[in-house]
């Protein structure tokens, strides 16, 4: 019994107990796992450098998407990501070692069940976030309470033109939101900062000016 809490196995334990508690607390409705966080990955690049700079900085920005995407950042919640990695992880390597143990030697066996279980976790969790993303979308909608975003300050993904544009946007209590905007001052540029100054219910639009 006591061979189970031996230092190789609670390197796969923990983590299976983590994301087990995870699924209980969020079936229970103790735990919220549609948190997620802002990943920009795009390279912002001022007019006076090289292109040969910016390809580099580019190139470095794909490398950083890929990384993330792979496992499913940015594709549905960060809470959802982290649990199916921890559960993953922590049964795959489990069952690795418990399996190597009688033809290899402890640390062999901890070794490969963790590299295995490594590899295992980034590929199912990348498959898993990709299913559970076209059930929960990473980002949510304004259509919650759009009044609560009035007085905010946001960033502007897209110009869509004509004075329009999509920005996103994080509320007072940290949800993300991305939204139609427009304004009356000028056009409005990607990476520009707005205020949220007012919002229009019947064309489901907000009004901003640049912060």
């Amino acid at each position: 019994m006591t061979e189970i809490f031996a230092w190789h196995n609670l390197i796969f334990l923990i983590p299976l107990l983590v994301g087990m508690v995870f699924a209980m607390g969020a079936a229970l409705g103790v735990i919220h796992l549609d948190v997620d966080v802002d990943v920009d990955v795009d390279v912002d690049v001022d007019a006076d450098v090289d292109a040969e700079a910016e390809a580099e900085c580019d190139g470095h920005g794909d490398v950083s998407w890929s990384l993330l995407s792979a496992v499913g950042i940015g594709r549905a919640p960060l809470g959802v990501v982290l649990m199916v990695a921890l559960l993953l992880f922590g049964t795959v390597g489990f069952a690795a070692k418990l399996l190597l143990s009688d033809v290899s030697s402890s640390l062999l066996a901890t070794v490969v069940a963790g590299a295995s279980a490594m590899v295992v976790a980034v590929g199912l969790t990348g498959v898993t976030a990709r299913t559970v993303g076209r059930l929960v979308p990473p980002v949510e909608s304004y259509a919650d309470a759009p009044g609560l975003l009035v007085g905010t300050v946001g960033t502007i993904e897209l110009s869509t033109g004509d004075h329009g544009a999509i920005a996103r946007v994080t509320d007072r209590s940290g949800t993300l939101h991305k939204i139609q905007c427009r304004s009356d001052g000028g056009s409005l540029e990607k990476g520009m900062r707005v205020l949220i100054i007012e919002h229009d219910a019947d064309s489901d639009q907000f009004a901003v000016e640049q912060y």
